[in-house]
């Protein structure tokens, strides 16, 4: 199967070993380099989310681009939440390189304790194809 994959191996990272809010084992987590960020990012790729989305924006987002539209719709708890779309990010993952990618955050909520393990999900369906090799702890990103 490998073979009928493009694209060079991308390390995972590491989830923590235990805690309250540790990433389950077998998370993918890839570093990215998002073109507005200070730092790397730590990003979940995710299968079940609709849209990539950002716990902590401290270290990518200054206060003016909080200023758009907002959504309304309901969290997984069924509480009420106003989350903003952030402007679009060039994410560079490796040698992969994905422009225009539009992240989601909680309206007001600049540093979210919510994992440690992770910075945000990044859908999988941004990709052609993704392989994964747990064995070895690296991915094949392969974009449309």
């Amino acid at each position: 199967m490998r073979a009928g994959i493009k694209g060079k191996s991308i390390a995972l990272v590491a989830p923590a070993q235990a805690g309250d809010n540790a990433a389950t084992p077998g998370s993918l987590i890839v570093t990215a380099r998002l073109a507005d960020c200070r730092r790397p990012v730590r990003l979940k790729l995710d299968s079940g989310s609709n849209a990539p989305f950002l716990y902590n924006t401290s270290d990518c987002v200054t206060p003016e681009e909080f200023q758009g539209a907002s959504l309304q719709g309901r969290a997984t708890n069924g509480a009420q939440r106003t989350f903003r779309a952030l402007s679009p990010q060039n994410v560079k993952i490796g040698s992969v390189e994905i422009s225009g990618v539009s992240f989601v955050t909680l309206a007001g909520a600049r540093e979210d304790s919510r994992t440690s393990d992770y910075d945000g999900l990044l859908t999988v369906r941004l990709f052609k194809r993704v392989f994964v090799n747990h064995a070895d702890h690296f991915a094949v990103l392969e974009p449309w």
